[in-house]
């Protein structure tokens, strides 16, 4: 009991400034992750302020006090505020969480503050864990669990100042012992989906995604190489061909041109995923969306079905627009963190065959709406190409477009000069990046009199460095042309772009971008990577290699945590015999479970310890009796023979009488060479319960002297 004494007589005090250090270096640590998740302003406004508190720590220099850091707090939230419009959210929440944090250590007063901020930097890193669950942040979170509780201990406890090494590694031992905790709770314990923390509306620079369509509005993805997706494909042993692989979107009928944008859409839910027993009649993919901060998803073409497995509160409703042809899928609200999704895909467009002339002419009559393209070159074009090729049926049309395309002299450029009709562009520029051959190519199709329409979303993809998973990044971003095939009854898939540059289609986007460039790299790993203009061509392709490696341990860990769900629970539950009926009964022998463990863990901690023999137990509950009911407390420099000489002045005597035989006996028994016996020491506990502590009204505690 003495050391929770000099704690309480210590927290009186003011923190040494030597202590300091470990908690402004454990805030900073906590910090530095939200960069790439906060607005600048916030994250850099956080890191002058704690350089201000370091250097008056270090340097002494003004330090404002409790009031100026309040005028502070209360500005910041006011900045906060018109940037998110609210503090509810998840990037809300973080940036009132690191401001405040930081301008709390401005006016550290007594312990009370440190352990207030100690408990703050376990808040940062949940606010973190929101944000990400990689395998980077993971290691962060248990190495930083580490720091953060062994800094606690560190100050909590008087007698490990100065041992801060002493500390961390029992903190280690103890975190080892908790991971079958750890792995039982994972397991067993409820899962929930983290809906109630949303960002605020994305924008198109944070998305890279529109719903409509502009010349250069995709090239100038192919800067930005943020992820979008992985995708694998549990039915088939090998990844599709790149050619093969687009990434349905959007669906633009609305023709202006050059510009189109997509018509209002028509949402709702998505039925129950397929059984397993149904998938070999498809092409499943497993998609693992990254927070892109919008609701649109990207199947392969031809998709019949596209769903999210349950949570603790049903299967979470994935939506898509009903309307023949249409195959637009969205999920149920923003993502702002990994979603996982099941698509089913048909390797064939379907047909429409069953369908008089009459209900499909109706449905098409949107597709060939005109009134908006003005092009009257390409139009006598289309005419003379009529009547000299005699042309009938959508496919001859789309033929001939392709051809002209292939051998007209155009070429394929990310940065092309700027164009503002169909006629520039077809006749003198002749000079485009996707978006410019699929909305020129859709016009021409329709100025032709057939029904087309624009598809914007993904081509291709990154295999994997085993090749089991592909990654899909903004730089795929494509778009291409849907046409009607009058003669198969569906809609046929055509993108002009392979008529230009090939290479697009069949090894993607980032390496055909680089052999574009004439550099030979593998794609945004050649020297059009920074990488590569900064060390030469090998190093980027090693750095390249490494990022590919370093992506499948990321994957492989994302796809454990986003498998194991609300649903897999339940499959796991029911492996196990427990039934929707016996998940109680599971909880409560999980329960049971770890409360054995908890208790193994304490028996194995209390046997490592050196044990305690009885004569000193017996004194160590005596001197905690007197601190009770007496209030003086043995301190940790007294031994038994100080200690007795300053209870003589404080009790009376003839409580000192019956009190000194123990004190004799217990300093022979401890130092000398006859122990007491068992017996003994039951007859000594007797004979000190039966004595009455009773302080005397004149004596005062006098002060020993300063513990080391």
């Amino acid at each position: 009991m003495s050391g929770k004494a000099d704690l309480w007589t210590a927290k009186k005090d003011s923190v040494p400034r030597d202590q300091e250090r470990y908690l402004l270096l454990l805030i900073l640590i906590n910090v530095l992750p939200h960069y790439f998740t906060l607005p600048k302003w916030i994250f850099f406004s956080g890191l002058v302020l704690w350089l201000w508190r370091a250097m008056g720590l270090i340097r002494n220099i003004y330090v404002p006090g409790p009031w100026v850091a309040n005028f502070l707090g209360l500005l910041f939230s006011v900045g906060i505020f018109f940037e998110f419009g609210s503090f509810l959210g998840e990037q809300a929440t973080a940036s009132v969480l690191v401001l405040m944090t930081v301008l709390k250590s401005f006016y550290l007063r007594r312990y009370r503050d440190l352990m207030v901020l100690t408990i703050l930097c376990y808040f940062l890193l949940m606010a973190k864990l929101l944000n990400s669950q990689s395998i980077t942040v993971s290691i962060f979170m248990v190495v930083d669990v580490i720091l953060i509780t062994s800094v606690m201990a560190f100050y909590h406890s008087p007698v490990d100042r100065g041992h801060l090494g002493a500390v961390i590694k029992r903190t280690y031992g103890l975190a080892l012992w908790a991971l079958p905790a750890v792995f039982l709770l994972f397991f067993l314990f409820p899962r929930f989906q983290m809906g109630l923390l949303q960002r605020p509306p994305p924008t198109q620079s944070m998305t890279g995604f529109s719903e409509q369509l502009a010349p250069g509005q995709v090239a100038q993805l192919m800067s930005n190489d943020q992820l979008v997706f992985r995708a694998t494909f549990p039915n088939q042993q090998r990844l599709p061909p790149l050619d093969q692989l687009y990434w349905r979107g959007a669906v633009l009928s609305q023709g202006q041109g050059l510009n189109w944008t997509m018509d209002p859409i028509e949402l709702s839910r998505v039925p129950d995923p397929l059984p397993r027993e149904r998938w070999s009649e498809f092409i499943v993919q497993e998609i693992f969306m990254e927070p892109t901060e919008q609701r649109w998803l990207f199947p392969l073409e031809h998709p019949l079905q596209m769903s999210q497995p349950r949570n603790d509160r049903g299967r979470r409703h994935t939506l898509r627009d009903d309307r023949a042809g249409q195959h637009v899928y969205r999920a149920h609200q923003d993502m702002t963190s990994r979603e996982y999704f099941l698509a089913f895909s048909s390797a064939e467009a379907p047909r429409w065959t069953d369908l008089p002339p009459e209900a499909i002419e109706g449905y098409l009559k949107r597709f060939k709406f005109i009134d908006q393209i003005e092009a009257p070159r390409a139009q006598r074009w289309l005419d003379e190409q009529r009547r000299t090729r005699s042309l009938t049926h959508s496919a001859e049309w789309a033929e001939v477009i392709f051809e002209h395309f292939q051998r007209g002299g155009f070429s394929y450029s990310m940065s092309p000069a700027e164009v503002e009709s169909v006629d520039e562009f077809f006749f003198e520029t002749k000079e485009g990046f996707c978006e410019h051959y699929a909305a020129v190519g859709a016009s021409l199709l329709r100025l032709a009199g057939v029904a087309a329409r624009v598809i914007v979303g993904f081509q291709g993809g990154t295999p994997s460095l085993l090749g089991d998973y592909l990654l899909v990044r903004y730089y795929d971003a494509h778009a291409w042309v849907e046409y009607w095939d009058d003669l198969q009854g569906g809609w046929q898939r055509w993108d002009p772009t392979g008529a230009v540059e090939p290479s697009r289609l069949s090894l993607g986007a980032s390496a055909s971008s680089d052999l574009f460039a004439g550099t030979g790299g593998f794609g945004l790993s050649g020297t059009s990577n920074w990488v590569g203009r900064w060390l030469g061509s090998e190093w980027a392709r090693t750095y390249y290699q490494a990022r590919l490696a370093w992506d499948q341990i990321e994957s492989s860990w994302l796809r454990f945590l986003m498998r194991y769900d609300y649903g897999a629970q339940q499959d796991f539950f029911r492996r196990l015999g427990f039934g929707q009926a016996g998940r109680i009964l599971m909880f409560i022998v999980s329960g049971v479970a770890l409360i054995l463990l908890m208790l193994l863990v304490a028996w194995w901690l209390n046997r490592q310890r050196e044990p305690v023999r009885g004569d000193l137990r017996l004194y160590r509950d005596l001197s905690e009796e007197i601190e009770r009911k007496l209030g003086l407390a043995r301190q940790p420099w007294e031994g038994p023979q100080d200690y007795r000489r300053r209870l003589r002045e404080h009790l009376p005597p003839e409580q000192m009488t019956e009190l000194e035989p123990f004190f004799k006996r217990f300093m022979e028994s401890r130092y000398g060479p006859r122990a007491m016996s068992s017996e003994e020491l039951r007859s000594w506990r007797r004979r000190l319960r039966g004595v009455k502590l009773k302080k005397t009204q004149s004596a005062a505690l006098p002060k020993g002297p300063t513990p080391a």
